[in-house]
């Protein structure tokens, strides 16, 4: 079994210095979710949802665990992708069934 390529994990401090250096446009558009998802899951965000634009559906993120394997020591144990024709229920609001189709185009 072939190795996986290690990912380069940027710090905002280095994504600044990649613009400063010209390697990114200031207003270029580029996906820095990997060290949002962390952020939230060590403030103990219990449910963070990514609304992906380009797959057309949304990430529902819950379970925020310590994890020292983990890149900077946070991770979510739960992920699940839902698709258009699925419903979503908040946890703060568990009532309430929310259509995905009302989220993505």
């Amino acid at each position: 079994m072939a190795n996986a390529t290690p990912i380069k994990r940027w710090t905002c401090l280095e994504y600044d210095r990649l613009i400063e250096t010209g390697v990114f446009g200031s207003g270029e558009r580029l996906e820095l979710l990997g060290g949002l998802r962390v952020s939230y899951a060590r403030a103990g965000l219990a449910d963070y949802w990514v609304v992906n634009l380009v797959d057309h559906v949304l990430e529902v993120h819950r379970e925020p665990l310590a994890d020292p394997a983990a890149p900077h020591g946070w991770r979510y144990a739960s992920v699940v992708t839902l698709r258009a024709a699925d419903t979503v229920t908040p946890l703060a609001a568990p009532g309430s069934a929310i259509p995905v189709a009302d989220l993505v185009p």
